[in-house]
């Protein structure tokens, strides 16, 4: 690809900025449903600022996020104690950087028991040479600097980054080599940078340019785009002046890319389609690679304006539940963790607000994680020392709704994480959606501190990516029928969802939010779920709604086929121990007690408990699937007849 005219390509993503600026909000009237306020006319966006590529020259390192004035500004901050958070930070970055940073063992080129990843040695590597890199700057010490060069020389002198297996593994190892060439320039002893240029040469660069990947990142509507884009451009703005036409063509790459992938990922409500988890991943090399541009050459060339960006940050602090778990569809994890770029967010929109969750982790201690994971720690520094922290209060909002790729609601009552605070979650979207299951219509509920309706965390993929390869499958096809779905998990029947004659989800059926409660005694929404089952029902409609902050209300409004019966499966994924009768069902859980209670029209029901034990199910992968212990699956069964109109309202109360 011949390098873009950087005149053209700035017109070109101004021109994308102004139009995404400009363009519908897709919001709910009551505007408060997504964003606050209420919508008011917006002033013409200012222009997108102009790069300054004179900047990345050999004399200017540092240069990437804080140069040498800036981080004695930053230090002084922290020494004099004017921002206590920005001084618990460094004492958090500082503490990882003697445990993760300083860790003895050497790094190899290792891969995982999949035969496909070294991506945990090159986020270890990430870790230990940038915390060092900090730590060296901060306090002078030679120890940090001497680990950081000896780890920046082995993983310069692998044979590849694994381009050609997996590309994320380029993507992570590629950041931490360029922050650590670049925080540490002067200090390299010449053979370590020379080994550093020509390694992000050759593993990173190279196959990025030449297609040598296994996936196509560039093109890919998720996470990939971020990670690989992110760590290729910091790499491409560590080492400009030593290869500027081809740090160039990586960095325009990246430019012409990753805009359109942002659009897809954060628009228009700022919801991310991979779920809390993958926001995560995603937004911190979102936020590395835009904080990257921006401390360089003084602009983010209007990426950060993509529509629903500004909002993000909002969806994601709405994904902690009251019990401090993350609402966790899809293929993610449910313990609520530090989100690194927060802080970006904090300070790119000037919203201290959404540091609420961040600054409770703070406090709690161990906000680095004492692993790999608090890599992006140091980039952190530069973000809080611009951001003021004072009078950070919880917040008042109850509602959050979001629309896009894969809708989701959320309510959060109070913020205490106290037996008063609920919690509810309601997703839609479809199961060939990146990282998804098929959980389309799935809710989620918490209330009294007791996980009423909830959702598995993923396994680990290694665990099943083996099995399902030896049976002739892989665990990354997702259209109907593959073995992905035989994973106990990602099955609709192990969701809090509906399951028609039986049948999967069809994974091209996407569940749509269609209707908005985000204000009075009723907070919901209504989902059209007709797609997902298009071939067994004429159509299913699905409405979640907090009533009286008391009661959790789930109607479903389903008509069955002139050519078959409609046999519905209602399943609820719960930790309450169930007494099922005739009646209705009831849940008890530290010595809580939830009713659920049905009123069928158009049919007649039959309560049930199914095993939430893989191993009672014959499935080729049971033997692979994890345990569930302690946890159940209940609800009922009805039919609706061929051409007939049921509707079910399921009530969940503490009252009987």
């Amino acid at each position: 690809m011949n390098i873009m005219n950087t005149a053209l390509l700035q017109s070109i993503l101004i021109a994308f900025t102004l139009m995404t600026a400009c363009s519908a909000k897709n919001m709910d009237e009551n505007a408060d449903s997504t964003g606050g306020g209420t919508e008011q006319p917006q002033p013409e966006p200012e222009p997108v600022p102009e790069a300054d590529w004179t900047v990345l020259t050999k004399e200017n390192h540092p240069r990437i996020f804080l140069d040498d004035t800036e981080f004695a500004d930053m230090k002084e901050a922290v020494e004099t104690g004017q921002n206590q958070y920005l001084t618990k930070l460094h004492e958090e970055v500082m503490s990882l950087a003697d445990k993760a940073g300083m860790a003895s063992s050497t790094l190899t080129f290792t891969l995982d028991v999949s035969n496909k990843r070294i991506l945990t040695v090159s986020k270890n590597a990430f870790v230990r040479i940038f915390t060092c890199a900090y730590a060296y700057r901060y306090t002078g010490e030679e120890k940090y600097l001497e680990h950081a060069i000896k780890d920046l020389n082995d993983v310069c002198s692998f044979e590849s980054w694994n381009a050609r297996k997996h590309f994320l593994d380029v993507g992570e190892m590629a950041a931490g080599v360029a922050l650590g060439y670049d925080w540490l320039y002067h200090e390299l002893p010449e053979s370590t940078r020379s080994l550093c240029e020509k390694a992000i040469q050759e593993f990173a660069f190279y196959p990025a340019q030449n297609r040598i990947w296994n996936l196509n990142f560039y093109t890919a509507n998720s996470n990939w785009n971020q990670v690989c884009n992110g760590g290729l451009v910091a790499a491409a703005l560590a080492i400009y002046e030593t290869c500027p036409e081809q740090a160039r063509d990586i960095i325009d790459k990246a430019l012409e890319s990753n805009p359109k992938v942002m659009e897809a990922l954060y628009s228009p409500d700022g919801n991310y389609p991979e779920g809390p988890g993958y926001w995560g991943y995603g937004t911190n090399y979102e936020a590395l690679m835009l904080g990257a541009l921006e401390t360089t050459v003084g602009t983010d060339f209007g990426i950060s304006r993509t529509e629903g960006f500004d909002r993000t940050g909002m969806y994601r602090l709405f994904c902690n539940t009251a019990t401090d778990r993350l609402f966790c569809y899809g293929d993610n994890m449910e313990k609520a963790v530090p989100e690194y770029s927060m802080w970006y967010l904090a300070w790119k929109f000037d919203d201290p607000s959404l540091l609420y969750k961040e600054l409770e982790f703070l406090e709690k201690g161990g906000y680095g994680q004492g692993n790999n994971e608090g890599r992006f720690l140091p980039m952190l520094m530069a973000f809080a020392s611009r951001i003021d922290m004072q009078d950070i209060e919880k917040p008042t909002r109850k509602y959050w709704c979001g629309h896009g790729e894969i809708p989701v609601m959320m309510i959060r009552t109070d913020w205490t994480s106290g037996e008063s605070d609920k919690y509810v979650g309601f997703k839609g979207g479809y199961a060939q959606s990146s990282h998804s299951h098929m959980d389309a219509g799935e809710f989620y509920y918490e209330s009294e501190g007791v996980r009423w309706s909830m959702d598995y965390q993923r396994q680990s993929y290694q665990s099943v990516e083996n099995a399902i390869s030896a049976l002739g499958g892989s665990f990354w096809t997702m259209t109907d029928g593959s073995f992905r779905w035989m994973v106990f998990r990602m099955n609709n029947r192990q969701h809090s969802t509906l399951t028609i004659n039986d049948e999967d989800h069809l994974t091209a059926g996407k569940g749509t939010i269609v209707e908005e409660y985000s204000e009075g005694s009723e907070l919901g929404a209504k989902m059209d779920l007709t797609p997902v089952f298009e071939s067994e029902a004429e159509s299913v409609i699905r409405t979640v709604k907090l009533v009286d902050e008391k009661d959790l209300k789930i109607t479903d409004e389903i008509k069955a086929r002139d050519t078959k019966d409609a046999v519905v499966r209602w399943t609820m994924v719960t930790e309450g121990e169930p007494v099922v009768s005739s009646n209705g069902i009831t849940l008890t859980k530290n010595g809580k007690t939830m009713y659920l209670s049905t009123i069928a029209t158009g049919t007649t029901i039959r309560y049930r408990q199914w095993s939430s034990d893989p191993s009672d199910y014959n499935s080729p992968l049971s033997a692979y699937d994890e345990s569930n212990a302690g946890t159940y699956i209940v609800g009922f069964e009805a039919t609706v007849s061929k051409g007939k109109n049921a509707i079910f309202r399921v009530t969940l109360s503490p009252d009987k």
